[in-house]
């Protein structure tokens, strides 16, 4: 099963790591994966997925349960992260803390898009890939996007393992693989 799924999406590989920019997708796809996701080699294609290009304009995206929580996409002539994670982190602040997060990432975005699957304790945000690394790693996000992973993945398997890129994981989890 894991062999055909491996050539399935082997020269969609190919070609997104021959598109300009595809390490710089890699390395924030990595970040986000190493300290977000729970469980992270155990659940492999089972509870997250990551797909490769699976759309216009789209890099990469990575999904949990029956939701996608990260997409990586071309627009404008920059890349963007569109992320989602629990709001209720985020409500707990005080209006001073919520308004340092912004300041000390002021090119975040809230979207006001949710998916019923990850319920209404869901706050997405955009920004572009240039700042994402400082946003993954700040303690409140980090916090959200944890708590929202880990609820996606307590309801169950991810839906979208059909698509799951096994030469992008490689790169994102750093395990070497027959």
């Amino acid at each position: 099963m894991m062999t055909a799924v491996r050539r399935k999406y082997s020269k969609k590989f190919e070609s997104f790591t021959a598109m300009p920019r595809s390490s710089e997708v890699i390395d924030t796809l990595r970040s986000y994966v190493q300290v977000g996701i729970p469980a992270l080699q155990r659940g492999e294609v089972s509870f997250w997925c990551v797909s490769c290009m699976p759309g216009r304009n789209v890099y990469a995206r990575i999904n949990i349960y029956w939701q996608e929580v990260l997409t990586l996409v071309a627009a404008e002539n920059e890349l963007w992260l569109s992320v989602h994670m629990a709001d209720s982190p985020f409500t707990l602040l005080s209006d001073e803390a919520v308004a340092s997060l912004f300041e000390r990432h002021p090119t975040i975005e809230l979207w006001e898009h949710q998916y019923k699957p990850g319920g209404p304790d869901q706050v997405a945000f955009t920004l572009p890939v240039s700042a994402a690394r400082s946003f993954l790693s700040d303690p409140e996000v980090l916090s959200a996007i944890r708590l929202f992973n880990l609820r996606l993945m307590q309801k169950g398997a991810c839906n979208f393992g059909r698509f799951h890129c096994m030469d992008l994981a490689d790169e994102l989890v750093g395990v070497g693989r027959p």
